[in-house]
């Protein structure tokens, strides 16, 4: 670069006519089609700065997705290991279980049997109760008719003796069988009754054992029944045991497959996050390289700004900047001999204000006559977009009478219209206010959206370095 601006001074020298700065034909040409190309160069930077930072902000956020993305898949991978173990464990459960269920359902189905042997046993056990009470009732009936007989050969003994006691002598045997008779029937009477006796109690106790059996009986038909009943619904819950259990490992199955799935999908994020970080990189890289562009442009343009060829709008803008400086020094200057501090760098944020904005102890004493200025210099350049003058850190003490309407509290509207008393310290707004070569033209993506090139020239106030005048203007214009 430096070759450039020697080169720069010598035509210069040879070829600018004395007091004007000009140059002829030839050169004049050269200069314009070279200010012009490095406009377009500038231009062109700056939509494309604007273009790689789109595109960077892109890869960044690809970069920052790319690695949640890769730490979700970790976290799924880890989970999915996880709940394949657990399913796994599920299903050896479910295993065990399940043989479980089927030993209880063969106990269950052989207690069914033994209940149902149970069953018909204590049926035999009644029936053979019921014959007992039939075979003792005729036993009580046998008895009756062996104690009717009893009584009646009791009777005929005692006619018997009578009929003897009359024959007298010659009766004497028949009265000894006569009482034989007697004696032999009062022992079977006496039998009798002891028959009944006993036949009687165990009627009793084979009635009572016949009432029980029967409660016994119903209450084992009962219980088959419901062991019957029970026994139905577990072959019914070991037939769900045993689909579940199926269902169960066709998880297991699943979540194995879904595990590498994931392993797989976890390293092609991984892919993805390094080739996201490395187009982080590269687009970094990229805008580095055009803001590398834009700086040798900006030289370019500091040196071809010296020549005046006259004519161009460039020109224009360069008269134009320096009578913005002559007037806003004038202006200050004034201020500064009535006592304003206009070194004071004491912001005060204003309340309530979006964008930011501030003020000092001297910028409301200046602000209506730099906006007269400010506002007369849009009216004087056709192409002007704004014209302000910036403290060397970049404050606007005030602004053009458009862009200085009260704040609405809406950002969308106020960073358009509400630009008055803000610090503008972007990388163009900081260079320029702290800049103090004569010339400083810049081209840049403004934050309204328009590319716009802007011309500075320092102010110097009685030696000390106060800040800047600034010009945007359209792009579109200064390509001629």
């Amino acid at each position: 670069m430096k070759w450039l601006k020697g080169a720069m001074r010598a035509s210069r020298m040879a070829f600018a006519p004395a007091g004007r700065g000009g140059v002829s034909g030839s050169v004049r040409a050269l200069v314009v089609k070279a200010r012009d190309g490095s406009i377009r160069t500038a231009i062109n930077t700056a939509r494309l700065h604007k273009e790689v930072d789109h595109a960077l902000a892109q890869a960044t956020r690809q970069y920052e997705a790319a690695h949640e993305l890769a730490d979700a898949a970790h976290e799924v991978t880890q989970l999915s290991a996880g709940v394949k173990l657990g399913a796994d464990q599920i299903a050896r459960t479910a295993e065990r279980n399940l043989g479980v269920a089927r030993a209880s359902m063969d106990e269950l189905a052989r207690l069914e049997q033994r209940m149902r042997h149970i069953e018909s046993q204590v049926q035999g056990f009644s029936r053979t109760v019921e014959q007992l009470v039939v075979h003792l009732q005729s036993i009580t009936a046998f008895g009756t008719i062996i104690e009717n007989v009893a009584n009646q050969t009791n009777l005929l003994a005692i006619n018997a003796a009578i009929e003897a006691a009359r024959a007298g002598e010659a009766g004497r045997g028949f009265a000894v069988v006569a009482a034989e008779v007697r004696r032999l029937s009062q022992v079977v009477n006496a039998e009798v009754v002891k028959i009944s006796t006993a036949s009687g109690a165990m009627r009793s106790l084979v009635e009572s054992t016949s009432g029980a059996t029967a409660d016994v009986l119903a209450g084992v038909n009962v219980s088959a029944r419901e062991v019957g009943l029970a026994a139905g619904h577990f072959t019914t819950f070991v037939a769900d045991f045993e689909r579940m259990t199926g269902t169960v490992n066709e998880m297991a199955a699943a979540m194995q497959s879904l595990d590498g799935i994931n392993q797989q999908i976890g390293a092609r994020v991984g892919e993805v996050a390094a080739n996201a970080s490395t187009s982080a990189s590269t687009m970094t890289d990229a805008s580095r390289r055009v803001d590398e562009v834009r700086v040798a442009t900006e030289e370019i343009q500091g040196v071809l700004a010296e020549f005046r060829t006259g004519g161009t709008p460039f020109d224009a803008l360069v008269e134009t900047t320096t009578r913005l400086r002559e007037d806003v020094l004038s202006c200050l200057g004034r201020h500064a001999a009535g006592g304003a501090d206009i070194f004071d760098q004491a912001y005060k944020p204003i309340p309530q204000s979006n964008p930011p904005r501030f003020t000092t102890s001297w910028d409301r004493a200046v602000e209506r006559d730099l906006q007269a200025i400010f506002d007369r210099v849009l009216g004087d350049l056709p192409g002007a977009a704004y014209a302000l003058a910036v403290d060397n850190r970049g404050f606007a003490p005030a602004h053009n009478t458009k862009f200085s309407q009260p704040p609405t509290g809406r950002p969308e509207h106020d960073l358009v219209y509400c630009r008055n008393k803000r610090i503008f310290d972007d990388p163009v707004g900081g260079k320029l206010a702290k800049n103090r070569q004569p010339f400083l033209l810049q081209t840049y993506l403004r934050d309204t959206g328009e590319v716009i090139n802007d011309l500075s020239m320092p102010v110097m106030i009685e030696g000390r370095h106060w800040g800047a005048v600034r010009i945007g203007y359209d792009s579109a214009r200064m390509q001629s």
